[in-house]
């Protein structure tokens, strides 16, 4: 081999590395940039709880707030504790369930559901009966 094709490899050689480089900080910074899981999870039960809290508050008045809020069954149901702000009470349930775009109150608010509606209760998802007690 002469000089002029020992340059011509190690240039086909470099031009190789520098486009499988070029090709891999592309695809990595695309995908480090896209939300893990847990973020978007994060993200959508931040705006759900935003939600329910103006729903607190068109329902009970500034009083109230939701000081726990637990999702179920792929973010389609959910399990708040609502509390009072300007005095001191135990926390009532309220159990929501997501129809559509907007979350319904299923049950509550209250404190026991054991005497509720037999047919209420038989829609409720196992994990749900377990967070308001009515399953060990």
């Amino acid at each position: 081999m002469n000089a002029f094709q020992n340059k011509k490899l190690i240039f086909i050689f470099l031009s190789l590395i520098i486009g499988i480089g070029t090709i891999f900080l592309i695809f990595y910074n695309k995908k480090s940039s896209l939300p893990s899981p847990e973020k978007e999870k994060e993200k959508i039960e931040q705006v759900t709880q935003q939600t329910l809290d103006k729903e607190i508050e068109k329902e009970f008045g500034k009083d109230y707030k939701i000081s726990s809020l637990t999702f179920y069954e792929n973010n389609t149901w959910a399990v708040a504790i609502l509390k009072p702000i300007s005095f001191q009470a135990e926390g009532a349930t309220i159990i929501y369930k997501k129809e559509g775009e907007g979350w319904k109150i299923f049950l509550g608010p209250g404190t026991s559901f054991e005497d509720s509606t037999p047919d209420l209760l038989n829609q409720l998802p196992p994990q749900v009966k377990k967070a308001i007690g009515l399953e060990q």
